[in-house]
């Protein structure tokens, strides 16, 4: 019976892993409509954190935030943020929406952000 419970454990443990836990990894290209393409740029994905550099060669670092079903990009000393959805990284082109945030507000609040572009990432080989 002890082995019979652990073995359900075990394949309970194998059949939640869904897509959604899928991490950011690699390199990508990020490209914006002609007003807001000082935001293209060459991002380095490693889990939770990630370094971009523009086309300009300025550089920045900033952190990934997963939610359940979006992960937010948040660029250090920048008020705007990327929002991708999350089931769509897996593939190797997906859409994100640059936003601006207020920063007196609760990080939670999304509702209260303004979309400002909406750019595409391309995953470089």
């Amino acid at each position: 019976m002890k082995y019979f419970i652990i073995l359900s454990v075990a394949i309970l443990f194998s059949w939640s892993k869904k897509e959604e836990d899928y991490f950011l990894n690699g390199k990508y290209k990020t490209e914006f409509k002609k007003e807001f393409d000082y935001q293209n740029s060459t991002i380095i994905f490693k889990d939770s954190s990630y370094s971009r550099v523009f086309a300009n060669g300025k550089k920045s670092n900033g952190t990934i935030k997963y939610w359940k079903y979006f992960l937010i990009l948040k660029d250090e000393n920048s008020s705007q943020i990327m929002e991708i959805k999350r089931s769509e990284i897996k593939n190797d082109e997906f859409f994100v929406g640059l936003k601006e945030t207020d920063p007196q507000k609760s990080e939670t609040a999304s509702y209260l952000d303004i979309n400002i572009a909406l750019g595409k990432f391309t995953k470089v080989k």
